[in-house]
């Protein structure tokens, strides 16, 4: 019974070791299905490594911000005019297409 119990606890651990890995790399990265577009397009176009940088972790991916912002700027295909210096191209275009800036 001791053999059982000590098999049950690595393999415990071995799961805790996995998933504080994959919380620790995710850090500094933006969760790609909550970008705005629909999460089919960008897991296809990150498995293509369109987006630089992007790693896969468990079920999900996930890129850096600059590469999110890079990704829409090539998929809006007008830039958005603003009177507003602090807002930015890419943060116009976000609001015109109703997206969020994940931080």
């Amino acid at each position: 019974m001791a053999s059982i119990e000590a098999l049950i606890e690595e393999i415990v651990e071995r799961k805790l070791e996995e998933k504080l890995a994959a919380r620790s790399a995710s850090k500094g990265l933006v969760d790609l299905a909550k970008i705005g577009p629909p999460k089919r397009t960008v897991y296809r176009d990150a498995r293509a490594g369109k987006f630089e940088g992007a790693v896969k972790i468990e079920r999900r991916w996930y890129a850096p911000q600059a590469a999110v912002d890079a990704w829409i700027a090539t998929h809006v295909p007008k830039k958005v005019k603003t009177n507003d210096p602090k807002v930015t191209d890419l943060d116009a275009m976000r609001e015109r297409l109703g997206l969020r800036r994940v931080s």
